[in-house]
């Protein structure tokens, strides 16, 4: 009897129909859908970094900034520095080529930001006049103008801006240990010469501020080290007026123009009468208006009007004179024009 085949051990075999292939295609797709979107996921954010507007891919001053991190973000400004700080960067040559582009990006900055910082770039040899535009511009829409002269200082200001956010301003501020002494210095700092042991010196004499500006010029010259010339420079910032240098010279030229107006007035008070500018001088009967006997003259356009005298006739008159352009209207001897 032949001996039997060995039976083969059955094998599974997976179907290979339509559905199968359907379903590897949809878990293949379903794995780059995940992949990809794993991929579009923006970083999180870093709350120490700068937060960079895409407006800004490939300026510059991106590959500049060194010392802060930053990332990219929606932001309706350039860069955003801190919770209240934002900034627009701008170079000169960009606002020549569009002069109304900064006033259309800070109208559209989003509010909440209490310091907002125009960075401009200074890339022009003549930048006198865009600055001031840009300067005005900002003013209008409450934002403070920065210049930078390089594209790397323009990456430290932001870096700066980012690093001292949430510092207070003491640490810029001056310190001093709250003393009289330190006092005394500050309110005496804006005079020229006066250096600290002068100070030092003021104190220890009189004591208190009060003393020191109710001092006479010569308990201020018995001081050490306190010259003529410190005396004279103290006692003029003691006593000259709250006024502007220009609004002096203003009232000084006002007060000489009187001055003169009143000499000429005086002058011809002796002939009877005085003529400035263009009017009329009317001479009384010992004299002819400011040409009179004590050298004076009618000013140009003066109309003269005499009176019959012993002298003569008003430009004849001994000493006086009568300008161009002046008209000499004689009148009778007893009467007026």
């Amino acid at each position: 009897m032949p001996p039997l085949p060995s039976a083969a051990p059955p094998q599974s075999v997976l179907p290979t129909g339509p559905s199968t292939a359907t379903s590897s295609s949809t878990i293949s797709s379903a794995a780059r859908a995940a992949g990809s979107s794993a991929a579009a996921a923006p970083a999180p954010f870093n709350p120490t970094a700068i937060l960079v507007s895409r407006r800004q891919q490939g300026n510059p001053v991106l590959r500049a900034i060194r010392n802060v991190p930053w990332q990219y973000g929606e932001t309706t400004a350039d860069y955003v520095l801190s919770e209240t700080t934002c900034a627009l960067f701008l170079s000169i040559r960009y606002h020549l080529l569009h002069p109304n582009y900064v006033t259309r990006r800070l109208l559209e900055l989003t509010l909440g930001y209490t310091l907002r910082i125009v960075l401009v770039l200074v890339d022009c040899d003549d930048p006198d006049e865009p600055v001031l535009a840009i300067t005005q511009k900002a003013l209008r829409q409450d934002a403070t103008t920065v210049l930078a002269f390089s594209v790397v200082e323009a990456a430290r200001y932001l870096e700066t801006f980012r690093a001292f956010a949430k510092k207070p301003a003491d640490l810029i501020k001056e310190r001093h240990d709250g003393s009289l002494l330190a006092q005394l210095a500050d309110a005496l700092h804006p005079v020229r010469s006066l250096n600290k042991n002068d100070v030092a010196t003021l104190h220890t004499r009189f004591g208190s501020l009060a003393s020191i500006l109710s001092a006479t010029e010569e308990e201020l010259t018995a001081c050490p080290g306190l010259g003529d010339r410190k005396v004279r420079r103290l006692l003029d910032v003691f006593t000259e007026p709250f006024v502007p240098i220009r609004a002096r010279n203003a009232a000084a030229a006002r007060a000489a123009a009187a001055g003169k107006v009143e000499a000429s007035a005086a002058s011809g008070a002796a002939g009877g009468g005085a003529c400035v500018g263009s009017g009329e001088v009317r001479g009384g009967a010992g004299g002819c208006g400011s040409a009179g006997t004590s050298g004076g003259g009618a000013a140009a356009s003066c109309r003269v009007v005499e009176t019959s005298n012993a002298e003569g006739s008003c430009g004849a008159v001994v000493g006086g004179s009568v300008a161009a352009e002046s008209a000499v209207v004689p009148l009778p001897a007893n009467g007026r024009d």
